[in-house]
């Protein structure tokens, strides 16, 4: 039943796709434990080849872009480039001189840092306005038709890049819906392969961050007096493929074109091989005017390298080789390790257990096939004196444990409210600020002034916008009271 484009997307569709994403993991979970491994791995396979469940998930998908009422994008000034062109500019492109029966290599060339071969290099600007339309329940069907974990689609996802705080670029993946659905759809079938630590909070692991924050608190309260914080340098860049392929319990075929977004094993299609004999790819970059020739190589294989940020499967694929590492390792009596994504926490009682545990991280990571990784160490902190870990700042006092968010977590959660303030403003609708808000009110547990924080923005807010008024309506009543019997428990 095809509904007009103000509607909703097929509620039934969903449903039936949930439906049998649990009986195929029901029966899934049942041959695992009568040790029926053959019978297991069938079903996974029909699990990752089932149109219902893809119908279902790219549904979900699109309903949630649908809901977040778009606004048209008006993108900053910066280019597009090809990456499978760029590729070609490394080693030239082939021509091939019929008349003389023979193939010259045409090297594009650099002229004060700026691309000129746009025939190669395919140089596209961006800036400009995007139209943006809702997706119908014919553009589902359509996508969840073609969907295949083992062969690349035909859409297109952008790599752009974000500065890092202590210097360089980060190239995150944007996906389409197709992509997101194929990670979302190898995940279910597979997830349950990838056991995870009980000391990881990230992906699927115990919680996620409110619940690692709220571990800290518990531990320091507990007695912890000693705090070490550690990072993995360039952990999603540096993990190693080739050992993902190996060892990850799932169809290589699968983690080529799904998880690493190989492209290599395909020989056809219209983004996998030309003449060059060069892996074609999907990818397309997107640069800032400034950034010179080097920047732009550099981004390209940062972008080809390890676990492609912004995908679905990275985080649990990382928590899995943290998992692998830690069974290789065993820490000192009283030391507790706490894990999400790439940033780690020491605690313990003694400084000196604390300083071997740390040792014995260190090699551990160094030395693990799927690596190596290599650890950014802080000095050793008192927990009376203070330490920062996932944007909160943790201090003892006494008897009694703070936990306040840091500068850069406030201002990124003011800016945050505000631009869902603003939309709500424009659209009229209310979706994306609570939806903000609820966010906030989880990332900053167990701040016990998180509620009082909001409101007093939101009140900022109002008296500047007087638009906001009619939008927040019984929101904002609901958060006033809740901040007010916040203040008594404070």
């Amino acid at each position: 039943m095809e509904h007009s484009v103000t509607a909703q997307l097929s509620r039934r569709d969903r449903r039936r796709g949930t439906r049998q994403a649990e009986r195929l993991q029901t029966r899934i979970a049942r041959a695992e434990a009568e040790g029926k491994g053959r019978k297991a791995r069938s079903l996974r396979r029909l699990f990752a080849r089932s149109y219902s469940v893809a119908l279902g998930l790219t549904m979900e998908e699109m309903a949630r872009q649908n809901a977040r009422q778009r606004r048209p994008v008006i993108t900053g000034s910066g280019s597009q480039i090809d990456c499978n062109a760029l590729q070609r500019g490394l080693t030239g492109e082939i021509w091939f001189d019929e008349e003389l029966g023979k193939s010259e290599v045409i090297i594009p060339k650099f002229a004060d840092e700026e691309m000129i071969s746009a025939d190669i290099i395919q140089v596209r600007p961006t800036s400009g306005r995007r139209h943006w339309r809702r997706w119908r329940n014919r553009d589902a069907r359509r996508k969840a038709s073609s969907i295949q974990l083992g062969h690349a689609p035909g859409d297109r996802y952008t790599v752009f890049s974000v500065k890092k705080s202590s210097g360089g670029i980060r190239p995150i993946h944007a996906y389409g819906v197709t992509d997101r659905v194929r990670q979302r759809l190898l995940l279910m079938a597979y997830g349950d392969r990838l056991p995870i630590n009980e000391n990881i909070y990230s992906a699927r692991g115990n919680g996620g961050r409110p619940a690692a924050i709220t571990e800290v608190v518990r531990r320091i309260d507990a007695g912890a007096k000693w705090a070490a914080v550690l990072d993995i340098k360039n952990f999603f860049g540096a993990a190693d493929r080739g050992w993902l392929v190996r060892k990850l319990p799932m169809p290589k075929a699968y983690i080529r074109s799904t998880v690493l977004q190989e492209d290599t094993s395909e020989l056809e299609g219209r983004f996998m091989r030309d003449c060059t004999g060069i892996a074609r790819t999907r990818a397309r970059l997107i640069i800032e005017d400034q950034m010179s020739a080097q920047d732009v190589y550099g981004m390209l294989f940062k972008s080809q390298a390890g676990l492609p940020q912004g995908a679905a499967t990275s985080a649990t694929l990382a928590s899995h080789i943290i998992t692998d590492a830690m069974k290789m390792m065993k820490l000192p009596y009283g030391v507790f390790l706490i894990v999400y994504a790439d940033d780690m926490l020491l605690l313990g009682d003694k400084k000196a257990d604390v300083e071997k545990a740390l040792l014995t991280l260190s090699g551990t990571l160094s030395s693990h096939p799927g690596g190596p990784f290599e650890l950014h160490e802080q000095r050793l902190r008192r927990a009376s004196d203070g330490f920062d870990f996932l944007g909160m700042s943790f201090r003892r006092r006494g008897r009694q444990v703070d936990c306040v968010p840091d500068a850069e977590a406030l201002k990124k959660a003011q800016k945050r409210i505000i631009s869902a303030a603003l939309e709500c403003i424009e659209l009229g609708q209310t979706v994306a600020l609570e939806r903000s808000v609820a966010g906030v009110v989880a990332s900053f547990t167990p701040w016990r002034a998180r509620l009082n924080w909001l409101w007093r923005l939101l009140n900022q807010l109002k008296r500047m916008f007087p638009e906001l008024h009619d939008c927040l309506g019984a929101a904002y009543a609901r958060l006033r009271a809740a901040a007010q019997a916040e203040l008594s428990r404070i």
